[in-house]
C-alpha cells in the first residue's frame, strides 16, 4: 500500500538496524560478522541504480521495480547507523539510536517527525536536515569513516566513471576500545 512504501525506510530499514544493534549488543555479532552485514548493506545500496531516488519516487514505483522495493530497507538502515553515530558522538557514547527509538511517540503518523523529536530529546541535536537530505530527497548517503565506532572503518571506492561504493573493514581486536 502507498502508506507502507512511504514509511518503508523506517519499518524495514530502521527495523533491520534494531536487529543488528541487538545482535551486536548481545555479542552474537562480533566485529567481523557485523562488518560483513554492514558491507552487504552498503554494497546493495551503493550498487543500486536507484540509490538517489527520492522517497516520493520510491512510493510511486515501489511495486513496479524490484530495486525500488529493496531501496528503503538499505537506505533506512544506513540512515539509522548514521544517526546512531551522531547520537553517540553528541553524548560521549552514553546514548544510541536504540535509546531514541524507545522514546519515540509510536502514535505519531509520521515516523520521520517522531524520530527527529526523539533524537533531539536524547541529546543528538536536530537531524531534520539529514532526514530531508537522505530520506526525503534521496541524496547519496555515505557514512563517515568512523560512523560505526572504533572497531570498524568505512572506506569509499570511487570508480573512474563516477560510481562510488563504500565498504566496511573490521579492525584488529587490539586496535579498538
Amino acid at each position: 500500500a502507498p502508506g507502507d512504501a512511504r514509511n518503508a525506510w523506517f519499518t524495514q530499514g530502521v527495523g533491520t538496524y534494531r536487529v543488528a544493534a541487538a545482535l551486536l549488543a548481545s555479542g552474537d555479532f562480533d566485529a567481523v560478522a557485523f562488518a560483513r552485514h554492514i558491507d552487504q548493506t552498503l554494497d546493495s545500496y551503493g550498487g543500486s541504480p536507484l540509490r538517489r531516488a527520492s522517497n516520493a519516487r520510491n512510493v510511486e514505483e515501489y511495486d513496479r521495480i524490484q530495486e525500488m522495493h529493496d531501496l528503503p530497507a538499505t537506505r533506512g538502515e544506513l540512515f539509522a547507523w548514521l544517526i546512531d553515530g551522531r547520537l553517540r558522538d553528541a553524548t560521549g557514547g552514553r546514548k544510541h539510536l536504540t535509546d531514541a527509538l524507545q522514546r519515540m511517540d509510536t502514535r505519531h503518523p509520521d515516523p520521520g517527525a517522531a524520530l527527529i523529536a526523539a533524537v533531539a530529546a536524547e541529546g543528538g541535536g536536530d537531524i531534520t536536515a539529514l532526514y530531508q537530505r537522505y530520506i526525503v530527497d534521496g541524496d547519496l548517503l555515505q557514512l563517515p569513516p568512523d560512523a560505526l565506532g572504533p572497531c570498524l572503518s568505512i572506506g569509499t571506492v570511487a570508480y573512474d566513471y563516477g560510481w562510488q561504493v563504500q565498504h566496511v573493514f573490521a579492525r584488529p581486536a587490539g586496535s579498538c576500545r
